[in-house]
């Protein structure tokens, strides 16, 4: 799953500041790690889309 930061946190697993609109990937376990220490209105989770571009 993708993770999009709306507010600036310390992200200690990774060593470094995750800024806000920073997108990045998460497992199952990371992301349960991440929701028990940072607070939930800090990120939101990136919907994908199922659209396929198609090449002719």
């Amino acid at each position: 799953m993708k993770l999009r930061v709306l507010s600036p946190f310390e992200d200690f697993e990774a060593n470094l500041v995750r800024q806000v609109g920073d997108v990045f990937e998460v497992s199952k376990e990371r992301f349960a790690s991440l929701s028990s220490r940072v607070p939930p209105d800090f990120y939101e989770v990136v919907k994908s889309s199922k659209t396929k571009d198609k090449e002719e």
